[in-house]
């Protein structure tokens, strides 16, 4: 619990998953007007992700199933995610705002 608590506060998560939703309801009204139509309501981008969610996953049946849900964990565990996590240290890169602050300016300068 603890550590969900911290993915969502400490590094402003639950502000990142309320500015995304606000960016993407905004790019839908933006590409509505551009279209001459009204565009969604206030509450249809967060209608979309619930949906996403409450969607059932469905297992080709020529695919093994275990497979079938641990490779994309697998590819994405390539593709940047282990910037996140020190050598030899478990959990997240930083442990206060100072120490985050200097990872992130050492993985810019590293880009």
């Amino acid at each position: 619990m603890r550590a969900l608590v911290n993915l969502l506060f400490f590094p402003g998560g639950l502000f990142l998953i309320v500015l995304a939703l606000t960016y993407e309801f905004l790019d839908r009204k933006l590409i509505a007007r551009f279209q001459n139509r009204i565009g969604p309501r206030w509450y249809q981008t967060v209608a979309d992700i619930v949906k996403l969610l409450i969607k059932e996953e469905i297992t080709p049946a020529t695919a093994h199933p275990t497979l079938f849900g641990v490779l994309p964990v697998v590819a994405m565990s390539g593709c940047g995610v282990s910037d996140l996590i020190e050598h030899g240290v478990q959990g997240l890169l930083a442990g206060n705002q100072a120490d985050l602050v200097q990872h992130l300016v050492r993985l810019i300068a590293d880009a």
